[in-house]
């Protein structure tokens, strides 16, 4: 069923404007979390991108390395996200994931069903060479807060890190991608990063509401169409992808708008053109987010990138961006 705009606007007589400033619910406050996973996921995990595998089929076979693998180390490397700042998604574990994407010094963005554990050590590299130096290291803190939308619990996960980002470090910290109206959305292109850091790209189909798991999770939709106008770039969503970003290029810099979720296949090896793979849509949630920052005190904010950036005119409360025209739509 495609999402509701005029059900979304009755919060306020501001419509988008309520969408993408939903407050803080006294559920979010309820499940602001003391170093545990939610359990309330349980029944509707979605097991196909916890599993350790690799990324997204891309084309007809799986991705090329020296085009789609950001740390692909050979003279024939031809990365297309090479133009983009990565360093501000980082990872746990070995570098595989579980994944998060900072949108503040201290806070960032990943998934409620996958999401790096309380006091566990993550990793970020500054640039597309992860031989020339070691990560940066930084620790999870033991706090989070998942994302509610109409009364019921989202995948959509803020967490945040014991210290703030070391500015020296130069770590990226990402906006929000904002558009008026969520049918804006439908035709936008996306770059998505996942496992093994790994970088494809797709368009926007739908934003529409959980049709796998029936979730109260805003969902953001595209669809593998490997003979389609993105050609051997466009991607699908498989293991290890969970909590992964998937961004707008506005110019050079890139926007976030929203973080891996959901696919459907039928356990077959290879992705079938028209297999759709979903996010949870982050636009919807700066403000209950930046509400629960507030909440802890904490002198931060989660900026968006909004219709003035896509005019070429740069607001103070968002990063300075560009772009040569607006998002295409359908």
């Amino acid at each position: 069923m495609p999402f509701d705009v005029r059900r979304s606007r009755s919060h306020s007589s501001a419509g988008r404007e309520s969408l993408l400033r939903q407050s803080l619910s006294k559920d979010c406050l309820s499940n602001l979390l003391d170093g545990t996973h939610t359990e309330e996921l349980e029944d509707h995990q979605p097991e196909a991108l916890k599993s350790q595998s690799y990324l997204q089929g891309v084309g007809n076979d799986h991705a090329r390395e020296f085009r789609h693998d950001r740390f692909y180390h050979h003279p024939d490397k031809k990365f297309i996200g090479e133009d983009y700042d990565w360093s501000g998604v980082g990872s746990g574990g070995d570098g595989t994931g579980p994944w998060l994407t900072m949108v503040t010094p201290r806070y960032f963005l990943s998934s409620a069903h996958y999401h790096p554990e309380p006091r566990s050590s993550v990793m970020f590299y500054p640039g597309n060479d992860n031989t020339s130096r070691p990560p940066f290291r930084y620790t999870i803190d033991d706090w989070g807060c998942r994302a509610e939308h109409h009364e019921g619990l989202t995948d959509l996960w803020l967490g945040r890190l014991t210290e703030p980002l070391n500015p020296d470090h130069g770590i990226a910290i990402y906006p929000v991608f904002d558009l008026p109206e969520t049918e804006d959305y439908v035709g936008v292109e996306i770059l998505t990063y996942g496992i093994p850091n790994r970088v494809g790209r797709n368009t926007i189909d739908a934003v529409t509401y959980d049709w796998v798991y029936s979730s109260h999770t805003p969902v953001m939709s595209f669809v593998y169409q490997p003979h389609g106008a993105l050609g051997e770039d466009t991607v699908y969503q498989e293991g290890g992808d969970s909590g992964g970003p998937s961004f707008v290029a506005v110019g050079d810099q890139l926007a976030v708008v929203g973080t891996h979720y959901i696919n459907e296949h039928d356990k077959t090896e290879v992705p079938q053109p028209g297999w759709r793979s979903g996010d949870a849509f982050v636009p919807y949630f700066v403000q209950q987010f930046n509400d629960a920052i507030e909440h802890e005190e904490a002198i931060e904010t989660i900026t968006v990138m909004n219709l003035d950036h896509l005019k070429g005119k740069a607001k103070a409360e968002s990063p300075k961006g560009r772009v040569e025209s607006p998002p295409k739509r359908r």
